[in-house]
């Protein structure tokens, strides 16, 4: 294959070309351009200049990928039979995504042409510190920041703009002013509303949209990098004083209380209180990370690779060669690669690991990874067995007076045993249990209420009387 001179030719005539692109445009080789709907390729053709478009291929494309595929392969084998040069509206470096493809193969050279990002700027007479440029294609929310402008081209038709401004709307207000233009060198740009978007207006190849920062803290939406700042902000010297004064140590008990209020939230299916939650947990771990930040131990960076990177090597299924047929198989792989990862070589090394945890979670981990080895019972008669043994030992215990929180450790870990057997949740099992109780109780209290009655003086048979009504 020859070479293959890419040419950038901005987006509106010849004053915005560079003598570079001019003489290569020049040089009588064949020319080729994704489509003839652009200001300088119709000059150019009224000039006599032949040029291959690909409005057919555009035009028949069922998306964008097999857009980019055939007009790939079309220059490909173009430049079997001699050099070529393809046009590309823009920079071919800033989003092209023919450019891209093609930049793989060795026999390419790349003249630069005026980018749009410096175009629409100026015609908005909009100063920016900071911008980004991105293909409508590209957009999601992940990759946003309400923090720097943003421009966006490549807009296919009005469907794909109806389906950008959705995904704007997940991260910016819907009264945000936005500016769009369909022809950067003829037509004025409009200013619109966000929500407004993709009205009065038909897309053409050479839609750009800008789309203005919102910086700051005092604004309605944030970003993560917001959340980055204001810990920051709060751990400053100027900052709050009872925020600089935390240690790792000093608010690692907020970690369990906002774990517990958010799995309260999950159970009351309260969508607001859920999302507060959620916020109150993301904080603690900003909160850690900038405390580490501070002391040069890690940082947020750090925190994120870690876990991509665990995702990554955990899910071969995904991103290797590994298959499976299902999740009981996509477990049974996690476990062994947690082992390898972590160089566990016993299931003990494992289990020591646990030691974060609350006891009854912990309990159950342990008691499944024994399980998961062989150590087990072979009925649930089994279980039952062992836990009336560890009852009659409790109660010598008591009447001895000696090891009786081992012995009552004991008994909670076998009826722990035999959630695990059976394959039931204890945390969740005991929750609800405690739901029950709480239930119950309170009824208890609306009973005694209605008959005048003081549960402080209640004698025990008077107490089981009224429970057991309760429980009717």
């Amino acid at each position: 294959m020859q070479l293959i001179k890419i040419v950038g030719i901005g987006f509106g005539g010849y004053k915005q070309l560079s003598i570079e692109a001019w003489e290569v445009i020049n040089e009588k080789l064949p020319l080729y351009t994704r489509t003839s709907n652009h200001p300088l390729i119709k000059s150019l053709i009224d000039k006599g200049f032949k040029i291959k478009t690909f409005d057919d291929i555009y035009n028949k494309a069922a998306d964008h990928n097999e857009l980019i595929d055939s007009i790939v392969d079309c220059l490909k084998e173009a430049a079997n039979n001699s050099p070529i040069v393809y046009l590309v509206p823009g920079s071919p470096t800033m989003g092209d995504m023919v450019t891209k493809r093609l930049s793989k193969l060795n026999n390419i050279s790349i003249i630069s042409g005026g980018g749009i990002g410096e175009q629409i700027l100026a015609k908005a007479n909009f100063f920016s510190e900071d911008y980004r440029r991105i293909s409508c294609a590209e957009i999601n929310v992940n990759n946003l920041s309400l923090n720097y402008d943003l421009i966006i081209d490549q807009i296919e038709d009005n469907f794909n703009l109806n389906e950008l401004k959705l995904k704007l709307l997940e991260l910016y207000p819907e009264n945000h002013s936005v500016y769009i233009s369909n022809d950067l060198e003829k037509e004025d740009i409009l200013k619109k509303e966000l929500y407004e978007l993709d009205r009065d207006i038909i897309v053409n190849p050479y839609t750009v949209i800008l789309i203005p920062a919102i910086k700051g803290l005092d604004k309605e939406r944030h970003d993560f990098t917001d959340l980055l700042e204001i810990i920051k902000i709060l751990r400053a010297p100027k900052g709050c004083p009872w925020d600089a004064e935390q240690t790792h140590m000093s608010i690692l008990n907020n970690l369990t209380e906002e774990t517990y209020e958010l799995i309260a939230a999950f159970k009351n299916d309260d969508r607001d209180e859920i999302i507060e939650e959620l916020g109150d947990l993301m904080m603690q771990i900003i909160f850690h990370a900038q405390i580490a930040t501070e002391i040069g131990d890690y940082n947020i960076y750090d925190i994120i690779s870690k876990i991509v990177n665990k995702l990554y090597f955990r899910h071969p299924h995904v991103f290797g060669e590994i298959n499976v047929d299902n999740s009981q198989e996509v477990l049974y792989n996690w476990d062994i690669l947690k082992k390898i990862e972590k160089n566990e070589t016993t299931v003990s090394d494992s289990m020591n690991k646990t030691k974060g945890l609350p006891a009854l979670i912990r309990s159950q981990k342990i008691s499944t990874k024994a399980r998961k080895l062989g150590f087990d019972w072979e009925s649930v008669d089994g279980v039952l067995d062992k836990i009336s043994e560890e009852l009659i030992e409790v109660k010598t215990a008591i009447s001895k007076d000696a090891n009786i929180a081992e012995e009552i450790g004991d008994l909670f870990f076998s009826t722990v045993s035999l959630c695990s057997f059976l394959n039931l949740d204890a945390e969740e099992i005991l929750q609800t249990a405690c739901e029950k109780f709480i239930k119950r109780f309170s009824k208890m209290e609306s009973i005694s209420k209605e008959q005048n009655i003081n549960l402080e003086d209640l004698t025990y048979e008077l107490w089981d009387k009224l429970w057991n009504e309760a429980k009717l």
